[in-house]
């Protein structure tokens, strides 16, 4: 997910014939969050990098690698998009991670992107003068999902993954 300091508007509710006002910020510094999670658990593992190129992106699978052998999980499915860097041949991937590529245009299968939608909710409407504001900020939104495991249930695992006995 692309983060910055570019004031994100939402709508607001406001009487008949009244258009709201509110501060912006225009800015055109950007950042990236990683994460993965699992929908079963509620385990969230996020970082936070400069890039969504290939050198990044094989930072965050080292990275998500380590986290997997701190948990004692052997193996996972990372369910990703077709973006380019997540095809990269540039790196190997950690053993123990597979990739499950979706198909195009279809993000309301992946159980991220509506943690994304939600992370972005929450920072909507803010003003940031500096990425490391809107770190701060985003540092302060992923806690509450670390804190609250089943938050992240609820918001991401859905019925149709459950298993039927």
């Amino acid at each position: 997910m692309r983060y910055g300091n570019r004031t994100a508007l939402g709508r607001q509710w406001t009487a008949s014939g009244h258009r709201p006002s509110g501060t912006m910020h225009i800015g055109y510094d950007y950042g990236y969050l990683y994460a993965a999670l699992c929908p079963q658990t509620g385990d969230l593992f996020a970082l936070l990098l400069p890039t969504m190129d290939s050198a990044c992106y094989a930072v965050f699978l080292r990275e998500l690698g380590a986290h997997l052998n701190k948990q004692q999980i052997g193996s996972v499915r990372l369910v990703m998009d077709n973006a380019g860097t997540h095809h990269s041949t540039q790196f190997s991937r950690p053993s123990g991670i597979e990739s499950l590529y979706l198909p195009a245009y279809s993000p309301e299968l992946n159980p991220c992107e509506r943690f994304f939608g939600e992370v972005r909710r929450a920072l909507k409407g803010r003003v940031f003068e500096t990425v490391a504001e809107v770190e701060a900020a985003l540092t302060e939104c992923l806690n509450q999902y670390w804190q609250d495991p089943d938050k992240l249930i609820s918001l991401t695992f859905w019925d149709w993954m459950r298993l039927k006995h």
